[in-house]
């Protein structure tokens, strides 16, 4: 018989090796694949915030060779770029994107949806998320796309319970996501990389046994990361094959149902062990019960086939109609310097947690090309600091014009006249002589007409390469009339709409990141904190039947065991303006329709008063409830005096008339 040969297992420090070699090629093909968009980005970093660096006065907006021809000459820079971006970027924190979740199958339903958008929204309050996705969004329009990612973490030192979190990410160029993911949300990523700078003192406090080797960013568009003092670490996510998740599914079918002989009592859960399906029961004219059990269009893991569904297989009662092999993954979370890994460990979740949000794109030639708002802006900015340098300069030259004068007319005055260019005499004082006209200064050179017209040009240019004009960046343009004014305004919010739509792409990326976690981190009998719409907050018992406050259906009280495991649930976005902002504008709707039509006075000012913001307003909701509401036969309002006029109730108004004077407020 012949000797077999085993495999030799791979020792410890060879599978670290592996697993770096894996680690450092995977980088380095992220950052070779973005490379354009990498240096085109940081081109577009510097020239938006217009350093000035070195020797030279002159910003990053004039090129190097620029700024060696004009050398001791002005080189201004008037930004208009900041302008642009800023409106873009107020449109957005005006128009919030909110997370909504909704029921998709039988086992879910809307109140367990609700909870789910008032833990989400605690989530994002806690996090400050609304400052992070601007962060993300602001790098989109300046520079081509931005990042930020979720994490998991203790609830404080004494617990084991976790929370989720959003985090920004600062340094875009820190991050390296597959560049093979396909979807615009890098949804279907296989590996992503967050590296962060960490100094070796800190370094030696949290990892005393491994050794200070950075991570070897690449080259990532980074200047000072490598300083002596510091090194990189790196969050690297990747997804692995799950062996808990390798299974065949199969599908059942059967023509009719079947009736159940036997009788496990009235426990439908004792059924559902044995039979795999929970039964269903029917009265019969008589008012018997019978069981009954449909197998038709239930898909499982063939491994997890019950008892009785086999048995009826063999009979022929039950079908496989098909069959698939379903090769599950998992993401795991791995924290590494340049040569080893410093934690290992699962991540709850299907997803690699790092959103991108990206501005605007195209592909050439197989290749995404990413850019920002002022991409294009970039050369009539150029022109339009050319222009104002070359008419500044001219115009600076005007008092250097030396003055024409006879020797002798300076007579005993030369101290004056030797310092005039740098004294502002109120007169120069001189010796006349017969037959020569008094010094004076020969006809200055005026800046060229050209000039001023190409620094208009340059404007309009700026605005044409933005797709922003006059009204949008709120200047009085050459339109008159209001609709041609919200015509052009309308002009520029399509042309940057695609900014507004990739943001509440990446946020509704997010929130199909938070809603696979939250059942899986908030998984035992726990206390959590929700948040309403109107940002106020509850505390919900998970697992425990309790009273949850206006999540019925218009807003009604109801009682309910939450159970976040059961059911399947799918995520929507919506854009608008913020719940305070609706409210206002729903305060002062209303009480315009109560002054244009009288009648409707006593229907709207109870919800008016609900939707005040101001101290008292609980009392005067109280006092309006008091006042509408009908007294029993020939009874009082609750809280009336048995004496008092009827009238009173409505304030002395006769019954009736209109109760008005609610001023709008937040």
């Amino acid at each position: 018989m012949a000797e077999q040969t085993k495999k030799p297992r791979q020792t410890k420090a060879v599978v670290t090796a592996d697993f770096m070699k894996e680690a450092r090629d995977r980088h380095e093909r992220g950052i070779t694949a973005e490379r354009n968009n990498r240096d085109q980005a940081v081109d577009d970093q510097k020239f938006l915030a217009a350093r000035t660096s070195g020797n030279s006065k002159a910003s990053d907006q004039w090129s190097d060779e620029a700024k060696t021809s004009r050398s001791g000459r002005p080189m201004l820079t008037i930004n208009r770029l900041p302008g642009f971006v800023d409106q873009i970027i107020g449109d957005a924190r005006q128009n919030r994107v909110a997370i909504k979740i909704n029921p998709v199958d039988d086992n879910s339903d809307p109140i367990t949806a609700r909870v789910f958008e008032g833990i989400i929204r605690n989530i994002e309050s806690v996090s400050k998320a609304a400052s992070t996705y601007i962060n993300a969004f602001e790098q989109a329009v300046g520079s081509a796309w931005g990042y930020f990612r979720v994490i998991t973490e203790y609830a404080d030192e004494e617990s084991f319970d976790k929370e989720i979190r959003i985090k920004r990410i600062a340094n875009k160029f820190s991050v390296v996501l597959d560049p093979d993911a396909k979807e615009i949300d890098k949804s279907d990523a296989k590996y992503g990389f967050v590296s962060e700078r960490i100094s070796r003192t800190e370094f030696k406090k949290q990892y005393p046994k491994a050794k200070p080797l950075s991570f070897d960013e690449g080259k990532d568009n980074s200047v000072g990361w490598f300083e002596n003092d510091y090194l990189r670490i790196a969050d690297y996510y990747k997804m692995v094959p799950d062996p808990e998740k390798q299974y065949e599914l199969i599908e059942l079918a059967q023509e009719e149902p079947i009736t159940l002989q036997d009788d496990l009592g009235e426990d439908l859960e004792a059924y559902k062990a044995y039979y795999g399906v929970e039964p269903i029961v029917l009265l019969d004219e008589l008012g018997n019960k019978h069981k009954i059990i449909n197998y038709d269009g239930v898909a499982l893991p063939a491994d997890q086939l019950p008892p009785a569904g086999k048995e009826f297989i063999d009979q022929g009662f039950v079908k496989i109609v098909r069959s698939r092999k379903v090769n599950g993954q998992k993401v795991v979370h791995h924290k590494i310097t340049g040569n080893e890994i410093l934690e290992k460990s699962d991540w709850p979740g299907k997803f690699i947690p790092i959103i991108p949000m990206y501005g605007k794109e195209i592909n050439v030639e197989g290749e995404t090309v990413l850019r920002g708002a002022i991409r294009h802006a970039k050369d009539p900015q150029r022109g339009y600091n050319y222009t104002r340098s070359t008419i500044v300069e001219v115009i600076g030259l005007q008092p250097k014009v030396p003055f024409l004068i006879e020797e002798g007319q300076i007579g005993d005055h030369a101290k004056a006249w030797n310092t005039a260019h740098s004294t502002p005499y109120p007169y120069l004082p001189y010796k006349k002589v017969d037959g020569v006209m008094p010094p004076s200064r020969p006809d200055v050179t005026q800046p060229s007409i050209a000039l001023f017209q190409e620094s208009t040009a340059s404007i309009d240019d700026l605005k044409a390469t933005t797709g922003m004009y006059d009204p949008s960046i709120g200047a009085q343009g050459k339109e008159i009339s209001g609709k041609a004014i919200i015509a052009t305004q309308r002009k520029g919010d399509t042309g940057n709409f695609a900014y507004f739509d990739n943001m509440a792409i990446a946020i509704s990326h997010c929130g199909r990141i938070l809603l696979d976690l939250i059942p899986k981190i908030y998984d035992t009998k726990r206390a959590v904190r929700i948040l309403g719409e109107d940002e106020t907050p509850q505390i919900v018992k998970l697992g425990e039947m309790g009273l949850l406050k206006g999540l019925g259906e218009n807003g009604v009280d109801v009682e309910q065991t939450i159970d976040l495991q059961a059911g399947k649930y799918d995520v929507a976005v919506s854009v608008g303006p913020a719940y305070t902002t609706r409210r206002i504008e729903a305060v002062e709707s209303m009480t315009r329709l109560a002054e244009t039509i009288p009648m409707l006075a006593p229907a709207i000012v109870p919800i008016v008063v609900d939707l005040l913001d101001v101290p008292g307003a609980d009392k005067l909701k109280e006092k309006i409830k008091l006042m509408t509401e009908q007294p029993p036969d020939g009874g009082v309002i609750p809280g009336q005096d048995p004496g008092e006029d009827p009238n009173m109730s409505t304030g002395g108004l006769p019954p009736g008339e209109p109760i008005t004077g609610i001023e709008p407020g937040v």
